[in-house]
């Protein structure tokens, strides 16, 4: 896993002591980035600058969904 991404993934789904998102964690999250390569450079491109582009945006929304999914 690259270490920008997990960065990234880290900074998305909050701190440790603090989650953005409802009964996720941290684990899942993390599990979802493995077992999906495309969403490597999707978190690595989310610190790159401060616009989020709308791809972008629309592509870490479906891995929310993901994330939430059963």
């Amino acid at each position: 896993m690259h270490c920008a991404a997990l960065l990234a993934l880290h900074g998305f789904t909050r701190c440790d002591t603090t989650i953005a998102f409802k009964g996720t964690g941290k684990v899942k999250p993390i599990k979802l980035l493995q077992k999906t390569p495309r969403f490597h450079t999707i978190f690595e491109k989310l610190g790159e600058c401060w616009d989020v582009s709308d791809d972008l945006h629309l592509q870490l929304q479906v891995f929310v969904c993901l994330m939430y999914s059963q």
